[in-house]
Parts: C-alpha cells; structure tokens; sequence
C-alpha cells in the first residue's frame, strides 16, 4: 500500500510533497483499505482527545491508515526519486530516506512556490512497492481563511468561516490544540472532519468536552482534503491533495 500527498499552504505559497509505502505479511481486501482511510471521514464530527506531552510521536509521519488490522507492515521502497509532472514539465519529486529504519519520502526541493497545478501527474519508478506510471493526482482548490483571523486563540465558542469550495469530494479538517499542567504536560486536541461548506461552530457536545478552560493560544489550522484511491493487483495507493491557510 503507497500513500502520496501534495500540500499547499497558501499563507506561505508554497507546496510541499511526502509519500509512505509499505507491504503487510498477508494480503488485505482492497475494500478494508479503503473503508479504514474514509472511516474518520464523518462529515461535522468532532473528537477530543488529551495526551500526555511525553507521549506525544515526535518520530516521522509514517502517515499510515489505520487499518483496524493485527497485521504489522512494513515501511518499504518505492524507488529512490519520485517524480511530479504538470503541463509546464517537471514540477518537483519525493526522495527516499531512512531514518531508524524508517523509510519516508519528503520533497525535493523542500517545497516549490504555489499555488499547486489543476494538473499533476506522479510516477513511481518502483522497488518492493511496485511501479505506478501516470498517475493523476487529485486536486484541490486553494483554502481561503477568513475568521478567525491567523493566530487568535481557539476557544469553544470560536466560529469558523472561509470561502466554500466548488468540489463536492471535499472536505475541512479543523483542528486546535490546548496544553495545560497538572503535575505534567497535559496536551488537549480537537479535531472535527466538517462539510465544505464555507462554515463551523463546534458542536455543543464538543465545547463541553473541551471544557472551558481550552484556550488554543497558538490558533487552530484548517485544511481542505480530497483523495482518490487507485488499485493495481493487490496493491493500493491512496494519492492526497490538501490546502490549508
């Protein structure tokens, strides 16, 4: 299973790439895959979840769904450079690294002036994770924030707008984090999978599990998402598009 996406952040105007790939010991039904990838895709849904800071994984993003699955996988190869076409020629690729016997892959150059082409093509040259050649990466309109504005703390109460997309297959990922002590870090994050529809306002339910004191002193972030899935024997690669402001 591969997974590759293209990022934009439009207050930086840049665009940035990462991909994982790995393999499991047995094969597993291409539906599970996909039902385990969209199963946190429950439109105007929040959830909030306190961890302790020391165990918070400073390690890579392996970006690997969860496939509610015992089988363990394995990072693999898929080629040393991964290479990103528009209509324009080359645009930027994905460069293999090991890093604790984590393999990941990370853009290069590191990033690339925006705003990210209505089309962009991936191939994978292929190693133990096989070829892919013309792939169609999804595309994503850019995400235009306008309340709260950069950087003012997210409370309960704080209302969300931007301007809606046009893509029906989208949809906005707006996330906080709120860091409190008690003898420890303690680090608060809400998350809330929303339509994209230009709006949010957490859920009352919501607000009361973030309790009153939450007070994201460092703002929130809001990504727009879309993703497709392609299939190729018995190996799939989910391809990502986001943009966040």
């Amino acid at each position: 299973m591969g997974y590759v996406s293209v990022n934009e952040d439009v207050s930086d105007n840049e665009v940035t790439a990462e991909g994982t790939f790995v393999r499991y010991a047995s094969d597993i039904a291409g539906n599970l895959i996909a039902s385990s990838f969209t199963a946190g895709l429950d439109l105007n849904a929040c959830t909030v979840e306190t961890i302790d800071s020391s165990d918070l994984n400073l390690g890579p993003d392996t970006s690997i769904p969860d496939l509610n699955s015992d089988l363990i996988p394995e990072l693999v190869s898929a080629g040393e450079a991964l290479p990103f076409s528009s209509s324009a020629g080359s645009y930027i690729e994905l460069q293999r690294n090991e890093q604790s016997g984590f393999i990941f892959y990370t853009s290069e150059p590191e990033s690339v002036p925006g705003p990210t082409p209505s089309q962009l093509t991936l191939n994978i040259p292929g190693d133990v994770f096989p070829e892919f050649s013309n792939v169609d990466m999804p595309t994503v309109e850019p995400l235009i924030f306008i309340s709260p504005e950069q950087g003012q703390s997210i409370t309960p109460a704080t209302n969300f707008s931007w301007t809606p997309g046009t893509n029906a297959d989208a949809h906005i990922t707006i996330s906080a984090a709120n860091i409190s002590f008690a003898g420890t870090a303690l680090v608060t994050v809400v998350t809330c999978v929303v339509t994209d529809d230009g709006q949010f306002s957490f859920p009352s339910q919501t607000q009361s599990d973030m309790g009153d004191s939450f007070n994201s002193i460092l703002g929130g972030s809001l990504t727009r998402q879309v993703f497709t899935f392609q299939q190729q024997g018995n190996t799939a690669l989910i391809l990502t598009a986001t943009s966040s402001s």
